[in-house]
């Protein structure tokens, strides 16, 4: 925001247009000026040159009259006059001893001239030229030249002010549609983009960084949605619960005994572990802000996970098999451990005793996955598309502990690390869960 009361400074299209326009102005000029130097430079060489011939002339044709005429009495100068008047002169003719013979001739720039004959001088002509001695049609051409000129020097300037116009806003419309997408960003509007503006390179990476960066903003902002609706909606039954029970015994309703404090004490444990499920999703939710990637192999953090749920299984009795194979991929060692031990403990949650589960790692066209299949219970068709949503708990998991954001985490970390999570099943014939990462050499860094 400007401060009040000083001047706000030009729009940058103004600028730039007036500073193209002043740079065509100064081209122009000069050209202009350099034309008319020439031109003068040009006429001029000319205009002497058309003097002397005509000098010469006038010379010529006054000695040729003297000669035939013995005198300047019985001389007929005509010839001469009508050279004179063709060349646009005006001509004194004077004999030997100074007198006037024809036509005075008064003012400035006249020219002296011997007329001789036969190596006599038998008098002189004082001539003067009206226009640095060009023709009639040479004074029209340089006119007409001048006139071009300024012609062409108009055409020029309004061009150069249309072009420098148009330049200017080609250079900032890019610039204002980033200003715009700014302000509604600032004015709380999250799902603004710019998109492909052009504007050069620089215009193009400074809109695509925009863009990245409204929607790293727009999703946090559905986090926060989410994560306020989570927490309101996990929590609201154990609160009601504990309330209820606090008000009946302040209220006098029931007496405090040790099954109810024994209630009351396992919503609280309830709660505990809501918020603690809430954090993990969180921390899942934005990992893809600040992973600590390096080069992991996937086969071996998929050896640690089921090493460290090994006693888990024995106590489910379920059986849990491995094919590992080494496969590189760029990513967080921490969060991929995550990501294989939640899958390993749905499967083992939901596999029957004496079932068997088996952990996988390899690699195909796409890149490394991760996969767990089990011969549990499976999941209906219905309930396929929500397996990854927080908080959701199927058919099958109404007897089973949990809060249903272990699969939630899954998906939120295979997608900060670039990949996805995919499930296949069916009810009675087990589940079959795959992550796909990016292999190592095609990941790109994320900021």
């Amino acid at each position: 925001m400007s401060e009040p009361g000083r001047p706000q400074p030009r729009p940058l299209a103004w600028r730039l247009a007036a500073a193209f326009t002043a740079f065509a102005l100064v081209a122009v000029a000069l050209f202009a000026i350099g034309l008319v130097l020439v031109e003068r430079h040009d006429f001029g060489t000319l205009g002497q040159r058309q003097e002397q011939a005509a000098t010469r002339s006038i010379e010529a044709a006054l000695g040729s009259a003297y000669a035939k005429g013995h005198d300047w009495s019985g001389a007929d100068l005509s010839a001469a006059f009508d050279l004179a008047t063709a060349a646009d002169a005006r001509i004194e003719v004077l004999d030997a001893s100074g007198s006037v013979v024809a036509s005075p001739l008064t003012g400035t720039g006249i020219e002296t001239r011997p007329v001789t004959v036969d190596g006599r001088e038998v008098g002189t002509v004082r001539i003067r030229f009206l226009d640095a001695g060009l023709l009639p049609a040479d004074r029209s051409l340089r006119s007409d030249l001048l006139v071009a000129t300024l012609i062409v020097a108009a055409i020029l300037v309004l061009g150069a002010l249309d072009a420098a116009w148009i330049v200017a806003r080609r250079v900032t419309r890019p610039l204002d549609a980033l200003g715009r997408a700014v302000r509604a960003v600032e004015g709380g509007d999250r799902g603004v983009r710019v998109g492909p503006i052009g504007g050069g390179r620089e215009i193009s990476a400074l809109a695509t960084s925009f863009d990245s960066m409204a929607a790293s903003l727009d999703h946090q902002e559905e986090l926060r949605h989410a994560l306020v609706a989570d927490v309101a909606h996990e929590l609201r039954t154990p609160l009601a619960i504990l309330q209820a029970s606090t008000e009946a015994v302040m209220d006098g309703v029931r007496q405090p005994s040790v099954e109810l404090i024994a209630s009351m004490h396992q919503e609280v444990l309830r709660l505990g572990q809501r918020v603690e499920d809430l954090a993990a999703l969180t921390a899942a939710e934005t990992a893809g802000l600040h992973l600590a990637r390096t080069r992991v192999d996937l086969g071996a953090v998929a050896a640690e996970a089921a090493a460290a749920l090994d006693s888990r299984f024995g106590e489910a009795r379920v059986t849990l098999t491995l094919e590992l194979s080494p496969v590189e991929v760029e990513g967080d060692r921490a969060r991929l451990f995550q990501v294989v031990s939640n899958l390993l403990a749905n499967a083992a949650k939901f596999t029957q005793a004496g079932g068997t589960v088996r952990l996988s790692v390899g690699s195909d066209a796409e890149g490394g996955y991760v996969e767990v299949a089990d011969n549990g219970v499976g999941i209906d068709a219905d309930e396929l598309p929500h397996v990854f949503e927080r908080f959701w708990r199927g058919r099958a998991a109404a007897e089973r502990e949990g809060s249903g954001v272990g699969l939630a985490i899954v998906a939120e970390l295979a997608r900060a690390h670039g990949g996805r999570a995919e499930v296949r099943s069916s009810p009675g014939g087990g589940s079959t869960f795959r992550v796909r990462l990016p292999a190592a050499a095609q990941t790109t860094q994320r900021v």
